[in-house]
């Protein structure tokens, strides 16, 4: 599975190929909540917003999650 993380309006984002989509979102909400990440035993970024333009990582993802979704209130 295909999974977009994206800042609002996308201006940054990366594409990440996992077989657990939960635990790479539980991952990333560590990460943008000040949790430091140095394991990614489930998934791997296959592209950003450096690498592939905007239009082709949403056509390729499955799932969009939004980063500011992400940040506990």
């Amino acid at each position: 599975m295909k999974i977009l993380i994206a800042s609002d309006f996308y201006a940054e984002y990366e594409l990440y190929e996992t077989n657990n989509p939960e635990h790479l979102k539980q991952r990333i909400a560590e990460l943008v909540n000040g949790d430091d990440i140095v394991y990614y035993e489930h998934f791997e970024c296959i592209g950003n917003q450096d690498t592939m333009d905007t239009q082709e990582a949403i056509a390729q993802a499955d799932e969009v999650v939004f980063i500011s979704d992400l940040i506990d209130d």
